[in-house]
């Protein structure tokens, strides 16, 4: 009875064979991965736990992070899947901007009180300083209580009287996100005081106590 010896090129096939179905194996156990990854952070930006990036923009578009970044004019580098969506808003133009909203330029520009403030080239990073601070605010001038609700929000974040409804939003834009951080620490201080406070109270019961009965 003969048998048929393996040449060379059978086991070089099966060689081939063996890595490609490896390959396989690999690429479909990225693919599983990825995709659970993905379903997590959605999960995660939904429920306000995880910033909203590029990536869930394009994803919620049915498009990669390249074609969205291409769609809407950004094609320098400067922006990527991990952006978050205001650094992507900020990197766009004016137009650009309009047409992400499903706006015309004319619309946008009028509803900001941008209009002959701005062209369509202008970033809307830049764009956005230059809006009224009474647009900005949703602040109707015309409106009743509008007066006393702008010397309210004045008041709140330390503006003088020489700001207006009419005072572009990037001449007080640094001062009350300053006043915002600092109103932020200051409520987070107390939380970490009143987290700590039973504790150092026990510590302290337990000393006097303690003392007490050495002394009997």
């Amino acid at each position: 009875m003969s048998h048929k010896s393996s040449s060379s090129s059978d086991k070089t096939i099966n060689i081939i064979i063996a890595v490609l179905i490896i390959a396989f194996l690999a690429a479909g156990g990225y693919a599983v991965y990825s995709k659970v990854s993905d379903n997590l952070f959605d999960k995660a930006v939904s429920e306000g736990t995880a910033p909203q990036t590029v990536k869930t923009l394009a994803r919620s578009a049915g498009q990669s992070v390249k074609e969205f970044l291409e769609e809407n004019g950004i094609t320098d580098g400067s922006v990527d899947g991990n952006t978050s969506t205001e650094d992507f808003y900020n990197h766009m133009t004016v137009d650009r901007y309009a047409a992400y909203n499903g706006q015309s330029l004319e619309e946008l520009l009028e509803q900001t009180g941008l209009t002959g403030k701005v062209t369509e080239t202008t970033s809307w990073a830049d764009a956005q300083k230059l809006i009224p601070l009474g647009t900005y605010l949703g602040i109707d001038a015309a409106a009743e209580g509008a007066a006393e609700q702008f010397e309210m929000f004045k008041q709140m974040y330390g503006l003088d009287a020489s700001v207006t409804l009419e005072t572009p939003w990037g001449d007080v834009k640094d001062t009350v996100e300053a006043a915002q951080e600092a109103m932020a620490n200051a409520t987070e201080a107390p939380a970490e005081e009143a987290t700590v406070a039973p504790a150092d109270e026990a510590a302290a019961d337990g000393s006097a106590a303690g003392e007490a009965a050495s002394q009997q």
